[in-house]
């Protein structure tokens, strides 16, 4: 990476003069303080030192909103989250967008023109694409990924890129796509996890509540412990369908079907458009009170009166994932 190899001597001329400041960009720098700001995150991105960089990166996207400083900040709240995408979408861009360049605190350059727009985003897919078939393993393999994490990777897309004066320049529209693809892949790994959730509980439901058929004979301490469970199982799916609103309205012209069947991309978007038709029906028990392969007992029946919940609304709510996603019909 051309930013790495300037580094190489700059680091070697300091490792042998005792004078070296804090940033090994000072001794070139005369320009103004936030220019100096922007080299010492810079440097702070490169070490890996992301706290750093989001306290400087912070800083000066309060003072002034620029693309530049919204391409590094997105950067460090990624590597905040442990998704550390500096090298990757250093590359990426440099491979992408060509004629991008970084120019001190100016906008990133070329903004593609309506004529050029599909082009560029089937080039700018495919890259993406490639990315994400490589990531989308790790994160299947890397587990559930906890909130605080989520939260900061959706800062990046939903406060900061999408926020920059300039966000359809190519170099931030790629950032965002691939940052928002990242996203959406972790969102889905949780949605499936908060399925297994639901079934389990649904199979635990005849020890718990001593259910025959859809008949309790539990005490009502019992169904209210039963009850709570629930209640949280709504509002984590909730939380997850919600963020994922939030990131797709900023995001989800990226996630489309650009290049082949088979492509990261194109697999996010297929489980989106799935989980829409399939989740968003409204909060009503089943006739057959089948969820998963368990039934649902009568004594529960008041925790699923979510009349807000409204069919075909373009909402998916926590009681009507419950109910519509139990049997994985929703992936």
């Amino acid at each position: 990476m051309q930013f790495r190899k300037g580094l190489i001597p700059l680091i070697a001329v300091c490792l042998g003069v005792t004078a070296c400041s804090t940033s090994i960009f000072s001794p070139f720098s005369e320009n103004t303080s936030r220019e100096a700001k922007t080299e010492d995150a810079m440097v702070a991105l490169d070490s890996g030192n992301y706290d750093k960089a989001s306290e400087i990166l912070s800083s000066l996207w309060s003072d002034e909103k620029t693309n530049k400083v919204a391409h590094l900040y997105a950067l460090s709240l990624a590597g905040n989250a442990k998704f550390p995408l500096f090298d990757l979408i250093q590359k990426a861009l440099s491979l992408s967008t060509s004629t991008t360049k970084l120019k001190g605190d100016d906008s990133l350059q070329t903004k593609p023109t309506a004529a050029q727009g599909q082009p560029y985003l089937a080039q700018a897919s495919s890259k993406q694409d490639s990315i994400l078939n490589q990531l989308s393993t790790v994160l299947q393999e890397g587990g559930v990924i906890e909130d605080a994490r989520m939260d900061t990777l959706k800062k990046a897309v939903v406060d900061i890129l999408s926020q920059a004066p300039n966000p359809s320049d190519k170099a931030l529209y790629f950032q965002r796509c691939l940052t928002g693809g990242i996203f959406a892949s972790a969102r889905l790994t949780q949605m499936t996890a908060a399925v297994t959730a639901i079934q389990d509980l649904m199979q635990s439901l005849p020890t718990k509540l001593k259910t025959a058929g859809t008949t309790c004979n539990a005490t009502t301490d019992e169904v209210d412990v039963v009850e709570k469970e629930i209640e949280a199982l709504f509002t984590s799916a909730s939380n997850i369908v919600n963020t994922m609103d939030e990131v797709l309205a900023v995001a989800g012209d990226c996630l489309k079907s650009i290049s082949n069947e088979s492509s990261a991309t194109n697999g996010i978007q297929k489980s989106l458009a799935k989980l829409k038709t399939n989740g968003d029906k409204g909060c009503v028990i089943p006739d057959t009170r089948i969820l998963g392969n368990a039934t649902l007992p009568t004594c529960l029946d008041s925790t699923f009166s979510d009349t807000a919940a409204v069919s075909g609304d373009g909402k998916i709510s926590g009681c009507e994932f419950f109910l519509n996603c139990a049997g994985g019909s929703c992936f």
